[in-house]
């Protein structure tokens, strides 16, 4: 027996494979309760008893999942049982870097950007002549939906001033740049 907690809004879940020639399966979905309960079993004796489950994050949010089980022998007596919790990350499957929000802003705004892998980042601002103003971003960071907030100061940590500026994006396999306005 084995029974999944999760949520519903987050997570797709369903069983990869059900029957087999040698296994049967059984299993029931609660979807107000976030819970899918499987029960299995084989016919003959097996060396390879997998059961493979189809799992995706919907959206940006990450999401918990618990795992709860219990292994009956063929005399039906407890062999194995327990529960293991696992925090799933929603991990964007291409590189993208978003409109910034607010734009047009003062005195903040916030770049929003999805790295399938983890990866070299680097994300500069620049001003309309192509000069650089900061680099917000140069570090590795992990897969996954990042965002970074520029405060409209240049890296000697002055204000700038109003106008139109580029903000890019670089990494080993994307180069994207985008512009954005600041208000005063």
């Amino acid at each position: 027996e084995i029974l999944l907690q999760y949520q519903e809004t987050d997570i797709d879940l369903g069983l990869s494979d059900e029957i087999t020639e040698n296994r049967m399966v059984i299993s029931y979905r609660d979807s107000l309760q976030g819970l899918f309960a499987v029960n299995f079993g084989y016919m003959k004796e097996m060396q390879n008893k997998n059961l493979s489950f189809a799992l995706q994050v919907k959206g940006r949010n990450n999401s918990d999942l618990t795992i709860s089980y219990v292994y009956y022998d063929v005399n039906n007596t407890i062999v194995n049982m327990g529960t293991q919790d696992f925090d799933l990350k929603a991990i964007p499957l291409e590189f993208a870097l978003h409109d910034n929000y607010p734009n047009p802003f003062n005195p903040v705004t916030t770049i929003n950007y999805d790295l399938p892998q983890q990866t070299h980042v680097n994300i500069m601002i620049y001003d309309i002549l192509g000069r650089e103003v900061v680099k917000l971003v140069s570090q590795e960071i992990p897969a996954g939906y990042q965002s970074v907030i520029w405060n409209t100061r240049n890296s000697f940590g002055t204000p700038v001033s109003a106008g139109i500026y580029f903000y890019q994006i670089q990494t080993k396999d994307f180069i994207k740049t985008k512009k954005m306005v600041l208000l005063k």
